[in-house]
């Protein structure tokens, strides 16, 4: 990432906060034998960061394209749940007409399974509300 102005071989650490070139230090092939303090190099490139990512039309479009996908997920949300709800409403409804044919002395063994099942499915449904 950081290169030698003089020969365009690599910076790195030379100690514990000071950066150099590598060539220089290892090969001695370069006479940059200047260093640059690590926290000097993180203020530099923090601050480009800063100009480059936070120009203006950058964050009108950042924004713009976050409003983009708000939306689009909101609308997304919106029909899931319409859908789950109608599928809720849809399973109460089963249990309800099984629960009044009970009660009116219509019982049929396999009564007791849609039941089950219509029960098992209640949960699935509602928890996605």
């Amino acid at each position: 990432m950081l290169k030698c102005g003089c020969c365009g071989g690599s910076y790195t650490l030379m100690n514990k906060s000071k950066y150099g070139c590598a060539s220089a230090r290892n090969k001695g092939t370069c006479d940059n034998r200047l260093l640059i303090k690590r926290k000097e190099v993180e203020d530099r490139v923090l601050k480009g960061l800063k100009q480059k990512l936070m120009h203006p039309a950058l964050m009108a479009e950042f924004v713009s394209e976050y409003h983009r996908e708000w939306n689009r997920l909101q609308v997304e949300n919106t029909s899931s749940h319409t859908r789950l709800e109608a599928e809720l409403r849809t399973v109460l409804s089963k249990i309800a007409k099984i629960v009044d044919a009970i009660s009116e002395g219509m019982f049929h063994a396999s009564m007791k399974t849609k039941l089950g099942n219509c029960i098992l499915d209640k949960p699935k449904a509602n928890s996605y509300i």
